[in-house]
């Protein structure tokens, strides 16, 4: 595909990537696109460490040269292995180291730019082993010298796709090209995109709707795209809705929390700049999505032009090649008010008329589109029997976009791919999300199955609790909610330090209880950047769990708690000693 839009369209801009304000963006069209493919194959095939099929990892900055050392590898029948440069948080190294072991990586491409870094830390973390080029320096420009591999049959493998560990260890999706063709045909005949469409996104090449829902979009239709680094779009939101405007962008996707966070972040004076008119295409995906996130997107930027139906709830899987579901442009996001009690109990009935008064009876819930290229059954994940319309289970999905397994995993991948449902339907994979399919074929996606909390015999979904705290102030940001022995544990961000703390935390323990019935004994009021998440702004809701099991939560990160004593017992006695000294009350 590549190659027959650099034949057809050689000087149309395939990326333009946005660097620093003051500096010229950065163009690359799909003649140089394909010469800098070919001259980076030529290269590999010299290397007598790879040959074909050996998978290589692409370790970039932000900017057009990861898409052509991906495009390479394929020119060169060798399998990219997208990853974050180190970074100086520690989580960060360590998941890249564990994915170099996982996917036994021996060559990693780069950048000149950050080509010293990614070395040095290659040879002082273990891997000196590992040889380190920079794909845009001399000796990759031999684009005549590239002698074209083996045709890929589609069952081949294409990429390496690791997962964004929000649930544990990342393990690697093996993509074959099978699966990357069908996953480009669905989103394609899903937005009714085509040459023309202009794409749009921050997200990095390494998650997977950055990579497959941005990156390869582009290429497969012949499209042109613009990007942005990801590190500035959270320094400056703003700088993604200028990009839309400047560049006439119809098509660009983000998380939720990225549109809450441009909702905050922008103000009167800047909207008034702004022109999203054109914007046809807004794609939200991610966590379960929230009702009053697009509620107060489109409020805010309607002034911009931004219409509702441009607002596109989705859902997808890196084991999925992404996409699952989506809504159709012009439909706009499906809103469903259901019963709390019957949720909790596992189905969706339609809140009663009278549940208005009772903010605790209702829940409004968000679906994630119709199915699109894709199979979904939602199962009892303990008989596997196919739940009828309406009922809570797990989401199970078929099709030709859903990959074969996790590299190197047999078990896991016999676990969680080609599952059989009672019934004797099979090629399923378990995605480990609960959901319920409506009669008319919404997907609406509840949370993980293992984050579900059990307080008091109750099951709450942890994005429950966490997007009513955020109702709370204005100066709450985000939240990971977890149960220890049945209570709810609450770690909030919060931007700056409160005039009276206590008082907020008695104010988010009342709005917990009128509007969940859920009792919140357990707060604590942390800085900005103590939740972990993942690159789509997942919660890392297990780890942070444990990092507060094990008393890991930085004594300077928290600015006020309250704590039950049963919990405060459970920590390590250094760190209750810690919180004494610091004369944070523990009730």
């Amino acid at each position: 595909m590549i190659r027959k839009h650099a034949a057809q369209h050689p000087d149309r801009p395939a990326l333009t990537h946005l660097r620093a304000p003051g500096r010229r963006p950065e163009v690359l069209t799909y003649g140089d696109l394909d010469r800098r493919a070919r001259g980076i194959a030529a290269r590999l095939a010299r290397e007598t460490v790879a040959g074909p099929g050996e998978r290589i990892l692409l370790a970039h900055p932000p900017g057009p040269g990861f898409a052509a050392a991906f495009a390479g590898c394929l020119y060169a029948g060798m399998v990219p292995v997208p990853a974050p440069l180190p970074g100086e948080v520690r989580r960060d190294t360590v998941r890249l180291a564990a994915l170099i072991e996982d996917a036994d990586i021996r060559l990693a491409l780069t950048d000149r730019s950050a080509q010293p870094e990614l070395a040095m830390w290659l040879s002082t973390s273990g891997f000196g082993h590992i040889g380190c080029l920079a794909a845009d320096t001399p000796g990759f420009d031999e684009a005549h010298a590239w002698t074209p591999p083996p045709a890929a049959a589609p069952e081949d493998p294409a990429f390496l796709l690791y997962t964004s560990g929000a649930t544990g260890r990342p393990r690697g999706v093996l993509v074959s090209h099978g699966n990357a063709a069908a996953g480009q045909r669905s989103l394609q005949q899903l937005l009714g995109t085509d040459s023309r469409s202009v794409l749009g996104g921050w997200l990095p090449p390494y998650h997977d709707l950055g990579l497959a829902g941005f990156l390869l979009h582009t290429l497969w239709l012949g499209a042109s795209a613009v990007s942005l680094d990801h590190t500035e779009f959270v320094r400056d939101p703003l700088r993604w809705l200028q990009m839309i405007d400047t560049y006439g962008v119809t098509v660009s996707a983000a998380p939720g929390f990225a549109y809450d966070l441009c909702v905050r972040a922008v103000g009167e004076e800047e909207l008034a700049g702004l022109d999203l008119s054109r914007w046809t295409s807004a794609l939200v995906g991610g966590e379960p999505l929230s009702a009053a996130t697009l509620a107060a997107f489109t409020r805010h930027f309607a002034p911009a032009g931004l219409r509702p139906e441009a607002l596109l709830p989705c859902y997808g899987l890196a084991e999925a090649t992404w996409l699952v579901a989506g809504a159709r442009p012009g439909t706009g996001p499906v809103l469903r008010a259901v019963d709390a009690v019957a949720l909790e109990q596992g189905t969706l009935r339609p809140a009663p008329e009278d549940a208005g008064a009772y903010e605790s009876g209702v829940r409004t819930l968000v679906g994630s589109g119709i199915a699109a290229g894709a199979e979904v059954r939602v199962v009892d994940p303990q008989s596997r029997t196919v739940l009828p319309e309406g009922s809570v289970g797990e989401i199970w999905v078929r099709g030709a976009g859903v990959a074969d397994g996790y590299w190197g995993r047999p078990a896991e991948s016999h676990a969680v791919f080609g599952a059989t449902t009672a019934d004797g339907e099979t090629g399923f994979v378990r995605t480990g999300d609960m959901g319920a399919v409506t009669a008319d074929g919404e997907l609406f996606v509840l949370g993980r199955m293992k984050d579900v909390m059990t307080l008091s015999g109750r099951r709450v979904h942890p994005e429950d609790v966490e997007r009513t705290a955020a109702e709370v102030s204005p100066l709450a940001g985000p939240g990971v909610a977890f149960a220890v022995e049945e209570r709810l544990v609450l770690v909030q961000e919060v931007l700056h330090a409160p005039a009276d703390a206590a008082a907020l935390i008695q104010e988010l323990q009342a709005h917990m209880a009128r509007a969940l019935g859920v009792e919140a004994a357990n707060v604590l009021l942390v800085q900005p950047g103590t939740v972990q998440r993942t690159t789509s702004g997942k919660a890392r809701r297990t780890l942070m769990r444990q990092l507060f099991l094990d008393g890991r939560i930085g004594a300077r990160s928290i600015r006020h708690h309250v704590l039950e004593p049963k919990i405060a017992a459970l920590m390590p006695e250094r760190r209750r000693r810690t919180l004494e000294r610091s004369r944070m009350p523990v009730f």
